[in-house]
């Protein structure tokens, strides 16, 4: 009877053992497929996320090596095409640097060049076109250089003096592929309807506050039959300044448009 009774008592440890087991295996599985997840979720964000090259320093201009300055964010692949920033008369190429803008553009998959102006900071050793047809010139000779197709061209304030005459003189306009004015200077020089045969895709940029340019360039620009207006509240001259977020958002919005 005493042995009969320890039979099923010894085979109790061995079953609770088994048991154990089989919870383990259940309990390793659940983890292994738990990393297994993870791995994939963070495989695809590197994997859709663009390896972004990045640039900062000179293009050879006119026998000097150290001629126009530039930085460049550049997706491994190229980009869906390229964005090129110029800058008003207080700031330049670092500008777009330091409100993350390379940064933002390049994460999304455009080429993103800014450059420094020809005798602005960086570039203060080239010298300056002297005239509007100089100045079209130079915006032409650059983007040949860099061998950008067909750029989105962002111009606030003093550099209107680049990107106006570069539009409207000769067939320039029909080497951009959208056109980004913050309250530029120099829209006083063409007509109402220089501005209503346009055929530019146009997102117009101004701040809330901005009583001079802002007002002035706005009343000729919504004449581009194909534009956008985008107000920036409790925003100055140089709005994007305010609330580069909101600046870049909306810039991105009518990219991905394009």
């Amino acid at each position: 009877l005493s042995s009969a009774l320890l039979v099923p008592l010894a085979a109790k440890p061995a079953d609770h053992m088994k048991r154990g087991r089989l919870s383990s295996f259940r309990i390793n599985w659940r983890v292994t497929i738990g990393i297994f997840l993870a791995f994939t979720v963070v495989s695809v964000y590197y994997l859709s996320t663009p390896s972004v090259m990045a640039f900062r320093g000179y293009l050879e201009w006119e026998g000097n090596d150290n001629g126009i300055f530039y930085r460049e964010d550049a997706p491994a692949n190229g980009g869906r095409f390229t964005v090129l920033f110029l800058h008003g008369q207080a700031f330049s190429s670092r500008t777009w640097d330091d409100l993350g803008t390379l940064k933002f553009l390049s994460s999304h998959d455009y080429r993103v060049v800014a450059v420094d102006l020809p005798g602005f900071v960086k570039s203060k050793d080239a010298e300056q076109p002297r005239t509007s047809e100089g100045r079209s010139v130079f915006l032409k000779k650059f983007i040949e250089k860099l061998k950008i197709d067909r750029p989105v061209l962002v111009s606030p304030s003093m550099s209107g003096s680049y990107a106006l005459p570069f539009i409207f003189q000769g067939d320039q306009g029909k080497h951009l592929r959208g056109y980004v004015p913050v309250a530029p200077v120099g829209t006083d020089k063409y007509e109402e309807s220089d501005y209503k045969s346009l055929q530019l895709p146009t997102l117009i940029f101004y701040g809330e506050n901005d009583s001079t340019l802002g007002v002035s360039s706005l009343r000729r620009l919504r004449n581009i039959p194909d534009s956008v207006i985008h107000m920036m509240k409790d925003a100055g001259h140089a709005c994007y300044m305010a609330n580069p977020e909101e600046f870049h958002e909306k810039l991105l919005s009518f990219l991905n448009k394009l």
